[in-house]
């Protein structure tokens, strides 16, 4: 480290807080990466490997990519199983002293992805804790639309067939247990995963019961394999989120013997989700079935495919209800038609929550949030009393709605650092403050003429430099004129400088 540039010090020092990821180091327009990382970066992702220093013996390997492109790249990385925490200049260049503050905002992982690009519209994206012992407990989160589950098991097939069923991208399991029999069983069986080893004290019962009671989710009594589970999962999210997971409000907890167990071997020769020549969803049970217009809906119904009920009072409420949309054909087109224009509201809300949407997001979540009237109005008529409890839990959520219509422009830019996000009128500090921008030159010169006035200082000029900013310099002949207010900012030989509150 003595030996280094300021640069790659501060690389290190953050690349050594997350060894297990890709780091993607913010240089300008570019996400750089350095030593190993470039190496097998450059061989996945297609790109140039180079190196700086080139002509010295101890040059360092380097690749980039383009920031403004990077959801491509993200996807190839995190297909292929690796880890991305994604490091961000925390300053402006420009105004930095010194090396620009750097960052990770986020670890972008199999199991944490959020984009849409990244995601398949009508699939889960799962997340999986396992905390072993007597029993199995487990949790099971999708972070890009909020389902959040937890179970217990009792023995290694058990858990094996849950894996199976729920085919999570990512397993969090304690750093003690991954060369223990059972978990070595579920990795030759399920090599699809990526494993994420996490310090024992993660997974204490103490603990993920305090992260449980900071969101105010509860599980039954006595289920602490899971609540175990469920805190290693709230951990994981926050440390690679680097926010709170508030979003995180259900946690349902259900029996394995409420589903039908689908082995591996069924599962495949009914071809319910891939077919088997291909692999892939044409021609599968699936493909066949869905018909739904919404990525909500397509989402659901896998699950319900991959996990077929046990409950007979629940499967004839399931059959009720779609027999009498079956019969009625003018609401169900009516129903149809609406929900085809409602974007993707668990992912959407899952970003927001997260910190990670863009103003289009806020923009399709408005338009969704004006269509759910409809879907009421076109619900209320039908007459199965099953369907009365969707009525009475769907929300218009009218003072949601109103913010946004009252804040949002309606074709915002893309990214937030564009500016443009909000409606003129939302907010008189920041139309005060858009009008200064605009019309900048023209407000100093008003500034100036206004302080000469208050003053009585015909020479002060208001100026501006990078290392200050802007401010008022007065020759040292009228210092004894300088109002109480000014703030003193540097002394010259033959003037000194001053800024104001309104300045």
């Amino acid at each position: 480290m003595d030996n280094v540039t300021p640069m790659i010090k501060q690389y290190l020092e953050i690349k050594n807080k997350y060894p297990d990821a890709i780091l993607f180091y913010r240089m300008g327009d570019f996400y750089e990466m350095f030593f190993e990382d470039a190496k097998i970066a450059s061989e996945i992702l297609d790109i140039t490997l180079t190196s700086r220093d080139k002509n010295k013996e101890d040059s360092v390997p380097l690749c980039g990519v383009p920031y403004h492109a990077v959801s491509g790249y993200l996807q190839k990385l995190v297909d292929r199983g690796f880890k991305v925490a994604i490091c961000e200049q925390m300053e402006d260049s420009s105004q930095a002293k010194g090396l620009v503050r750097r960052e990770v905002i986020r670890v972008v992982t199999p199991g944490m992805v959020l984009e849409d690009d990244l995601l398949q519209p009508k699939a889960n994206n799962f997340l999986m804790a396992i905390a072993p012992g007597e029993r199995f407990g487990l949790a099971i989160l999708d972070a890009s639309t909020g389902d959040f589950l937890a179970a217990e098991v009792n023995t290694v097939q058990s858990l094996r067939d849950e894996v199976l069923r729920v085919t999570p991208k990512e397993i969090l399991l304690p750093e003690s247990s991954k060369n223990q029999a059972a978990m070595k069983n579920l990795m030759k069986a399920y090599p699809q995963a990526l494993y994420s080893p996490l310090p024992p004290e993660v997974f204490e019962e103490e603990r993920s019961g305090e992260r449980l009671k900071s969101l105010g989710l509860v599980l039954p009594e006595g289920k602490d394999q899971a609540q175990r589970a469920v805190g290693a999962i709230l951990f994981y999210v926050q440390e690679t989120q680097k926010t709170a997971p508030v979003h995180l409000s259900r946690l349902e907890f259900y029996q394995v013997q409420d589903y039908l167990v689908l082995d591996e071997t069924t599962r495949r020769n009914l071809e319910l989700f891939e077919n088997l020549q291909t692999r892939g969803r044409k021609g599968s049970l699936l493909d066949v079935l869905d018909e739904t217009t919404t990525s909500m809906g397509g989402r659901m119904l896998k699950r319900w495919l991959g996990s077929p009920l046990m409950d007979l009072n629940r499967i004839e409420d399931r059959l009720e209800k779609v027999a009498e949309l079956k019969e009625r054909d003018l609401p169900r087109k009516a129903i149809r038609d609406t929900l085809r224009q409602v974007r993707d509201m668990e992912r959407l809300s899952g970003r927001i929550s997260l910190g990670v949407a863009n103003a289009r997001d806020l923009v399709a979540l408005r338009m969704s949030l004006h269509l759910l009237p409809d879907v009421r109005t076109l619900l209320s008529p039908l007459e199965y009393e099953g369907f009365k409890p969707t009525l009475t839990d769907l929300s218009d959520l009218p003072d949601l709605r109103d913010l946004l219509e009252r804040a949002i422009e309606d074709n915002p830019p893309l990214s937030l650092k564009d500016g443009g996000l909000f409606k003129k009128g939302f907010d008189a500090t920041l139309d005060r403050y858009r009008e200064v921008s605009r019309e900048g030159k023209g407000w100093i010169a008003d500034l100036e003429a206004k302080e000469k006035m208050k003053t009585g200082i015909s020479s002060l000029k208001v100026r501006f430099n990078r290392v200050f900013g802007y401010y008022l310099e007065v020759t040292k002949s009228n210092l004894p004129s300088v109002p109480a207010h000014y703030m003193r900012k540097q002394t010259l030989v033959n003037a000194e400088r001053f800024i104001t509150s309104e300045l």
